[in-house]
């Protein structure tokens, strides 16, 4: 009844603890459920600690009938909380197993392209540049698969600063990728994308003047 009510998430979560807490030892579904149900409440509140906490108490007993779509989601959302404390490597690992669950789906195609995508991003903020490379780049084929030139586009220069910034080459991968993202957008079948097009040349203007600092310091 509260999950009804507007402005009463707080409630709403201290309800869905003790309804786990009663479910205990009877029903591990309905102790699930509500423990996640807590925990969702939890994250949309911005208590990030707490919602964190619980998805990771429940998290590994979804071996009891649990659809995959709602898993997948549960993990996304539990991946947030991880996120907002700053731990990247486990938010990753959330997302990689959400994308898993979907992947065969075709139902979920486009969440499965979003996924992979948010995946890449904590793969890369938690230092793993190069397993954030291929995870951009596996987004950005997704995307291409569901014609989402944007997404794809989102997802390879995100892939060009991967190589940019880490590369042994002094960023040369880096700046040929987003030359060749550039490239596309200048094609017809990047025409209606302007606002893409110019994000891209400026980062591409970035590259290219931090290449020319980091030459200019190593004379």
């Amino acid at each position: 009844a509260l999950s009804e009510l507007p402005d009463r998430t707080a409630e709403f979560a201290e309800a869905s603890l003790l309804a786990a807490a009663r479910w205990d030892g009877i029903s591990e579904p309905d102790t699930l459920h509500n423990t996640f149900s807590a925990a969702r409440a939890y994250a949309r509140l911005g208590r990030h600690a707490e919602a964190a906490a619980l998805f990771a108490e429940a998290m590994p007993k979804v071996d009891v009938p649990y659809d995959q779509t709602g898993i997948a989601q549960t993990r996304d959302l539990y991946a947030r909380s991880l996120r907002a404390l700053n731990q990247h490597r486990e938010a990753a690992e959330q997302l990689l197993e959400a994308a898993r669950l979907i992947a065969d789906d075709p139902a979920n195609a486009t969440a499965h392209a979003a996924v992979a995508a948010e995946a890449a991003r904590e793969l890369e903020l938690s230092g793993q540049p190069d397993a954030a490379l291929a995870a951009f780049r596996r987004a950005a084929e997704l995307f291409s698969g569901l014609g989402d030139l944007v997404g794809r586009v989102r997802a390879l220069r995100s892939a060009a600063w991967v190589q940019f910034e880490n590369g042994d080459d002094g960023g040369q991968a880096g700046i040929d990728t987003m030359r060749s993202v550039l490239a596309e957008l200048r094609s017809p079948a990047g025409e209606k994308l302007a606002a893409e097009l110019e994000h891209t040349e400026k980062q591409l203007d970035a590259m290219l003047k931090h290449a020319a600092e980091a030459d200019t310091e190593s004379d």
